[in-house]
């Protein structure tokens, strides 16, 4: 779950099935808005071996793409991002690292 509003994966929060077990979906509502996280996404399962970088955090790629004057579109860099840290996240401004991908 987050906030719309938050950046760099800082105030993202992970909820345990045994937490959510013991809530109604009135009461955890009624948390999430009252803490700010109007986002709540379901936990994805990433590939085993792409689980071995982190198994806290979705380990992901981000690709920066550009569209030119001329409509076409290209896209110049590529970086693999992986939790390094106890966080559920694997934004570098939040204690995760990144590399470059070669383009091919």
């Amino acid at each position: 779950m987050k906030s719309p509003s938050s950046v760099g994966g800082k105030g993202v929060k992970y909820l345990s099935p045994a937490f959510l077990q013991t809530k109604t979906i009135s009461e955890l509502h009624s948390r999430l808005l009252d803490n700010g996280f109007t986002i709540v996404e379901e936990k994805i399962v990433q590939h085993h071996l792409v689980n071995q970088l982190s198994t806290n955090a979705i380990n992901s790629v981000r690709i920066v793409t550009c569209k030119h004057t001329d409509g076409t579109i290209s896209a110049p860099f590529a970086a693999s991002r992986i939790s390094i840290t106890d966080a559920h996240v694997d934004n570098a401004s939040s204690g995760g690292a990144y590399t470059a991908l070669d383009n091919e």
